[in-house]
């Protein structure tokens, strides 16, 4: 019994010496380890542009993409689209872009042509429409500033053309290729109030009137100028304006 007792503890003393030398081993390789890491000589003091950047970029590009979502959202229920901007956002078109100027868009509607060749010459100078879209009816605005409280308003289907001014005083132009701007009945290039009182005191005999070419104040093409063409003419300053 005695020499039971022997082997056994000279198995646990064994066994501890075992897990010993172990550890032994395992500190020293700890050890060894920590040694082969170079110590730090200098101090970095920089900072870290490449992720910096890649934040900077990821906040850039989700406030742009949210813009253009509002953008969309805005358009849609305007049952249309806000190209201009769009394009901007989009990088298609630089965001100090050229407008077109009251002066220049005279010269071009004076020139004649379709609503279609208006337009044209219209992003020739100002890039996009700012708003392209409606309800029944598609109207094109070519804002003259930075937003819609003066601008050029288009009727595609009619066609008829609008100049808005920052006051809310309109003049209003109707095209007709075949014969020039119907409604110009004093020939001076442009359809607006004074050709209606023109027509209109023609009518009444009050003045000794003639037109240029009397085609352009027979706006509803029945061959004359009467009473009718007036009232067309009238219908023609106040329609479809909002």
């Amino acid at each position: 019994m005695k020499k039971m007792n022997g082997f056994i503890a000279a198995a646990v003393c064994t066994g501890l010496l075992a897990g010993l030398g172990a550890m032994t081993f395992s500190a020293r390789a700890a050890e060894n380890e920590t040694a082969d890491i170079p110590e730090a000589t200098e101090e970095y003091t920089g900072t870290l542009p490449v992720t910096s950047d890649i934040i900077t970029t990821s906040v850039t590009i989700s406030d742009e993409n949210s813009e253009l979502e509002d953008l969309r959202s805005k358009g849609q229920r305007a049952a249309g689209e806000y190209i201009r901007q769009e394009k901007i956002l989009l990088g298609e078109l630089a965001p100090d872009a050229p407008r077109i100027t009251p002066d220049e868009a005279e010269d071009i509607i004076s020139g004649g042509g379709t609503v279609y060749e208006i337009m044209e010459r219209f992003n020739s100078i100002h890039g996009y429409p700012d708003f392209l879209g409606g309800s029944g009816i598609t109207r094109a605005e070519y804002w003259l500033g930075e937003d819609d409280s003066s601008m050029l308003l288009m009727y595609i289907e009619e066609p008829k053309i609008w100049f808005i001014d920052e006051n809310g005083e309109l003049t209003a132009y109707r095209l007709d290729s075949d014969r020039g701007i119907a409604g110009d009945a004093n020939g001076d290039g442009f359809f607006n109030i004074s050709d209606v009182v023109a027509v209109q005191k023609w009518l009444l005999g009050k003045e000794d009137i003639s037109f240029p070419d009397w085609h352009s104040a027979d706006v509803n093409s029945d061959g004359k100028v009467d009473i009718f063409d007036l009232c067309a003419m009238k219908r023609m300053l106040i329609s479809d304006l909002f």
